[in-house]
């Protein structure tokens, strides 16, 4: 007996020759759509049992349940304290989550939520909370915009800008886990300074130097003056290196926080210690600007 080729109308089954064939094409049609559904809940439970990345530099402890893990981490816990972290206070949506990959490193599920939370929420407070920036207000959108770019393409001012995240929520939910992460982030964020110096790599000039502005104000927000300045004297060097305030990018802005960080850090006044007054003034090319808001540290 010769075989005989059946053809299942898919695109419209009600419209099949007889009552065989409909019920043919229904079944196929079952059977297509279970097998949807069950591919689609393996994906969900694959993607639910995916350890989450943390950046292998972090040295954070988790917790482990299998024993190679456990042997792995013995030698960290002699040298770092431990820290057990949380999932993220707020989980964002895919859609706010770096869908197309801009970012210079990947992020993890909790570093995406902590970005998030320092461009809609610590770059918002620029203008209310910090001394320095408190009267460059008519700077304010330019700066987050332009901020927030160079964190996205510079990996130091990334870490930087996750460090002010977990300093800020740690302060808000008196969340010691987040402070301990601050603190390894600032750890990486001056790795990244070092290498791109050691480096002379002038793409980074203007990410880098952003990035040592923000650690000097990170200083002076939590009162250590001393390592503020240091950032600071640290800062006029590497200008003068690099040509100068005239050769700093974005429209003028990163001139004007330094020089309102030397004037409100008393850095441009004659001192025993100091009497090249932050070398000139970078040779002559800053403004001895006053301050509308009255200087930000007395001369200690």
């Amino acid at each position: 007996m010769a075989n005989i080729i059946e053809f299942i109308n898919l695109s419209y089954p009600s419209q099949g020759s007889s009552s065989s064939l409909r019920r043919r094409a229904y079944s196929h049609a079952a059977r297509v759509n279970h097998a949807r559904v069950k591919l689609a809940r393996k994906s969900i439970s694959q993607a639910s049992n995916v350890e989450p990345y943390i950046p292998p530099a972090k040295k954070i402890e988790v917790d482990t349940t299998t024993e190679a893990k456990e042997i792995c981490l013995a030698d960290d816990k002699a040298k770092v304290a431990a820290v057990v972290f949380l999932d993220p206070i707020d989980p964002l949506t895919s859609n706010r989550r770096d869908p197309f990959g801009c970012f210079v490193k990947p992020l993890s599920q909790l570093e995406h939520y902590l970005f998030d939370h320092y461009a809609t929420v610590v770059t918002t407070q620029y203008d209310s909370e910090c001394v320095v920036l408190k009267d460059t207000s008519f700077h304010h959108h330019q700066l987050r915009i332009r901020w927030i770019q160079m964190a996205i393409s510079y990996v130091g001012l990334l870490n930087c800008a996750l460090q002010f995240s977990c300093s800020h929520l740690g302060e808000i939910y008196c969340c010691v886990e987040y402070t301990a992460l601050a603190t390894q982030y600032k750890i990486l964020c001056i790795c990244a300074i070092k290498e791109a110096i050691g480096g002379q790599d002038c793409s980074t000039r203007d990410p880098v130097i952003a990035t040592v502005i923000s650690l000097a104000i990170d200083e002076l927000r939590v009162g250590n003056i001393t390592a503020s300045r240091q950032h600071v004297r640290a800062l006029a060097k590497m200008i003068q290196f690099s040509g100068g305030l005239q050769t700093l990018g974005m429209d003028g802005l990163l001139k004007h926080i330094f020089e309102k960080l030397a004037y409100d850090m008393k850095l441009l006044v004659d001192d025993k210690t100091h009497s090249s007054t932050l070398m000139d003034f970078i040779s002559r090319g800053g403004i001895n600007m006053p301050s509308s808001s009255g200087t930000a540290v007395e001369s200690q």
